[in-house]
């Protein structure tokens, strides 16, 4: 008997390869007596509901879609299929999924627990979770946005920038990286604030524990700001609006590639050059 009955499929259709893949999946699991429920044709979240384990087949954003659709109620393991370019959390590439795929079946794989974060947008109380990062920004034409941060209630800082990133440290490998965060190993439960593009020259990013609750206020005359949630769902921001990050009540449950580790991982999709000998 396999040790998971019902898979989900949540997919990128978009994928070149995509659907051959979804065919081939379909086919391969139902001949071992695994029920399968597909995102093409039952929606995302009531396919997440109904299954055991989710197999998210595309690039990065088709997990961190996938993620947008987790509860404290509902939050089975994920394993990561790469049809995209960098594939920093989708770790298995199709020529070795049906290989790590006959090992998780028989309950033999390992997950790797991270910590999402939750934000609420005040004063209307609306809720998302990010496992990657909550990202103020300005839009195209605004001008440099004056955000209050504040942790715990106390003022850190009164960014002028154009908008401040919260990540996780799962997303210290993405959008905050690329604006000078630093890397955070993901089994770490912190969260970096990261200004982007400070006018300020002293501004840097800050680390923490993800037990404190940070909170990001707009200013009077802010205009065109927007919430970007992992960069898959957003919403604009009127002024006076605030901001409140903090940690999620659940983990995101990755199934881990028994083919390379994390420090492998860092040196395959961003070139970090940690094999060269001293």
């Amino acid at each position: 008997m396999p040790h998971f009955k019902n898979v989900g499929l949540s997919m990128n259709a978009a994928k070149p390869d995509a659907k051959r893949m979804r065919k081939a999946l379909i086919t391969w699991l139902r001949k071992r007596g695994v029920r399968v429920h597909d995102d093409l044709r039952t929606p995302r979240g009531q396919v997440i509901r109904r299954s055991d384990l989710v197999i998210a087949l595309g690039g990065d954003g088709t997990l961190l879609s996938t993620v947008q659709h987790l509860s404290p109620a509902w939050n089975p393991p994920i394993l990561g299929v790469n049809l995209g370019g960098l594939g920093f959390l989708t770790e298995v590439s199709t020529k070795e999924l049906f290989s790590v795929l006959s090992r998780v079946l028989e309950g033999r794989y390992q997950e790797s627990e991270r910590l999402p974060i939750q934000a609420t947008v005040l004063p209307q109380g609306r809720k998302y979770y990010a496992l990657n990062d909550v990202v103020v920004n300005r839009g195209a034409l605004a001008r440099i946005l004056k955000l209050d941060v504040r942790v715990d209630g106390e003022r850190v800082a009164c960014y002028q920038s154009d908008g401040v990133i919260v990540a996780t440290a799962t997303g210290s490998t993405a959008h905050s990286l690329s604006c000078g965060g630093p890397i955070v190993h993901p089994g770490m439960e912190a969260v970096i604030i990261n200004p982007i593009c400070p006018h300020t020259l002293s501004n840097r990013p800050i680390v923490l524990s993800a037990g404190h609750a940070i909170e990001i206020g707009v200013g009077d005359e802010a205009t065109e700001v927007g919430l970007t949630i992992d960069g898959q769902r957003g919403q604009r921001l009127k002024p006076r609006a605030r901001v409140r990050i903090e940690r999620a009540p659940f983990k995101v449950r990755l199934v881990k590639s028994p083919k390379r580790s994390y420090w492998q991982l860092l040196h395959e999709k961003l070139n970090l050059n940690i094999r060269q000998k001293v």
